[in-house]
C-alpha cells in the first residue's frame, strides 16, 4: 500500500468519526448536567471541535488554486489546527467532564471566562461598535466574577488565590496536591491520554502554531508529495484519537449520544481501538 492509499483509508475512518461528532449535534439527548449556561458552553466547544476536525479533513485532500497555480498538501495548517481541536477537547474534559458535581463544574467554567476576558479588559478599541463590545465584555467579567465568589467551592482557595482569581484569572486552577497550575500535559493524562506522548506530539504542533525553526525547517525541507503526505499522516493519526476520546466524553454527558452511536458496531469497534492506542502511545 502506498502513501496514497495510505492516506486515503486514514481519511475514511476520520471521516467516519466527524459523521458522529456531527450527529452529536443534531439529536444529542439531555445533559446529566442541569445548568442551561454551561450545557451551551458544551455545545459551542464540541462545535468548535468539529470544525477545526472538519477543516483538516478537507486540507488533507489538498489544496488546489488554480490562479495561482499551485497545489500542495497543507500540512502547517493541518498540525496547527489539530492543536486548536486538541486543546477544544481538553478544556471540554477539564471544565466539564471530569469535575465531580455541577458546582464543581460551574467554578472551573467561571474561572475560564475570567482568565479570558481578563486577559482583554485593558483593550481600547477604535471603532464605536468596538467599544460597544468592549463594554458588554466588561459587565460579563463582572458577572463571573460575582458569580465565582458566590460557588461553595469559592472558600476552598487562599487569600492569596481568591486576589489572583479576581484581578487576573487563572486557568486551569491549582493543582491541590502541590498548589501549582496545571499544564496541557496533566490535563491531557487527566483525561485518560498517555503523557509523555502527548508532551511529545504537542510540542510538535505547538512548533506550526508559533512558528518554530524546526516546524520551518520541516516545511521548507520537503522535496516530494510522499514526504508531504509522511507529515500530515502522523498528525491525522493523532487527532483520530483525540476525536475517539472526545465522543467517548460526549457520551458521559450526554447518556443518549452513546446509546445512539453504540448502535452502529464498526464505528463503536473503530472509537474504541483509538482510544485504546491513546491511552497506551497518543
Amino acid at each position: 500500500m502506498d502513501l496514497t492509499q495510505k492516506l486515503d483509508l486514514k481519511l475514511s475512518d476520520f471521516l467516519t468519526l466527524l459523521h458522529v461528532l456531527k450527529s452529536f449535534g443534531n439529536d444529542r439527548g439531555p445533559c446529566t448536567i442541569d445548568n442551561a449556561e454551561l450545557v451551551h458552553a458544551i455545545e459551542g466547544l464540541t462545535l468548535k471541535h468539529f470544525l477545526h476536525c472538519t477543516s483538516v479533513y478537507q486540507l488533507a485532500k489538498g489544496v488546489d488554486i488554480p490562479a495561482l497555480s499551485i497545489k500542495y498538501l497543507d500540512g502547517a495548517s493541518i498540525n496547527t489546527l489539530t492543536r486548536c481541536a486538541m486543546e477544544s477537547f481538553l478544556v471540554f474534559h477539564y471544565n466539564f467532564v471530569s469535575p465531580k458535581s455541577t458546582e464543581e463544574c460551574l467554578l472551573r467554567y467561571y474561572a475560564w471566562c475570567i482568565k479570558d476576558l481578563s486577559t482583554k479588559k485593558e483593550l481600547e478599541p477604535l471603532t464605536e461598535w468596538g467599544r460597544e463590545q468592549h463594554q458588554k465584555m466588561l459587565l460579563e467579567l463582572d458577572r463571573f466574577k460575582k458569580l465565582i465568589q458566590q460557588n461553595k467551592h469559592f472558600p476552598e482557595f487562599s487569600d492569596k488565590q481568591k486576589r489572583i482569581l479576581l484581578d487576573r484569572g487563572e486557568w486551569p486552577l491549582w493543582d491541590a496536591t502541590n498548589g501549582k497550575r496545571l499544564s496541557w500535559e496533566k490535563l491531557a493524562v487527566a483525561a485518560g491520554l498517555n503523557g509523555s506522548n502527548f508532551k511529545h506530539f504537542y510540542s510538535i504542533i505547538c512548533g506550526y502554531a508559533h512558528s518554530s525553526y524546526w516546524s520551518m525547517v520541516q516545511l521548507h525541507s520537503i522535496t516530494s508529495k510522499d514526504e508531504e503526505k509522511w507529515i500530515c499522516l502522523g498528525t491525522i493519526s493523532f487527532l483520530e484519537i483525540i476525536m475517539a476520546f472526545m465522543i467517548k466524553s460526549c457520551g458521559i454527558i450526554f447518556p443518549a449520544f452513546e446509546e445512539r452511536y453504540s448502535k452502529q458496531p464498526k464505528t463503536v469497534d473503530l472509537i474504541e481501538v483509538l482510544y485504546e492506542i491513546g491511552q497506551k502511545h497518543s
